[in-house]
């Protein structure tokens, strides 16, 4: 973010929130998905990789489907897999846990800006559609360098979802927020862009890395 817009949006809100994934934090890989295909190659072997990442994305799918509002946790998740995969589903589950958490590295400019938001003396939240545990996401977080936030609202944990603005208004009503005081900074143009507009606040869409790599794959 270059520093004028920088000041102008210091100078003209009191309160930031940020997305997380690509926003805050990115991944070492060029998709996530490659992130499930690491778990599979340390748990099965390289052989059987390739199916347990296919496998693992369309029990996401299933799992979303399986809630009612699309939020689903990494546990629901491997439930669906169970009948393929049975007692190795710990030892995938954990595995991902571990990839997400060594392949994760901070966006150097953008943690640089929430740090300066917070010297500033402003209120910082964190946001994210995530099927992460909260345990988790925080640990990602810390060993990126984002600490002392005011506010942490993950959408499993909450069984709401930026998309449909459900989880900006919580923010927004928890913390008694005026709507004019606060940007939400993020990379989903769905999520973060249209899903804070319709809580009726501003936002601001950065653009994620390995963009048109992602709109191809």
């Amino acid at each position: 973010m270059i520093r004028l817009l920088k000041n102008r949006l210091i100078k003209k809100y009191d309160v930031f929130s940020f997305d997380i994934f690509d926003t805050l934090i990115e991944r070492k890989v060029t998709i996530p998905s490659q992130i499930f295909y690491m778990a599979g190659s340390a748990v099965l072997g390289n052989s059987a990789a390739k199916e347990f990442c296919s496998n693992r994305m369309e029990a996401e799918k299933m799992a979303r489907n399986f809630g009612g509002n699309n939020e689903c946790t990494l546990e629901e998740i491997y439930k669906q897999l169970n009948g393929k995969y049975g007692s190795m589903c710990d030892a995938l589950m954990k595995a991902e846990v571990e990839a997400e958490l060594n392949n994760c590295m901070p966006r150097k400019k953008l943690v640089e800006f929430y740090n300066e938001c917070i010297e500033r003396g402003k209120r910082v939240f964190i946001i994210s559609d995530m099927y992460l545990p909260g345990a988790v996401i925080k640990e990602m977080l810390r060993k990126c360098g984002v600490i002392d936030w005011n506010g942490l609202y993950i959408s499993n944990e909450h069984n709401k979802n930026k998309r449909n603005s459900e989880l900006f208004q919580s923010v927004i009503e928890d913390n008694c927020i005026e709507r004019n005081s606060i940007i939400h900074i993020g990379d989903s143009f769905k999520a973060d862009f249209w899903g804070a507009r319709k809580a009726g606040i501003d936002s601001l869409i950065v653009i994620k890395k390995h963009f048109i790599r992602r709109l191809c794959s």
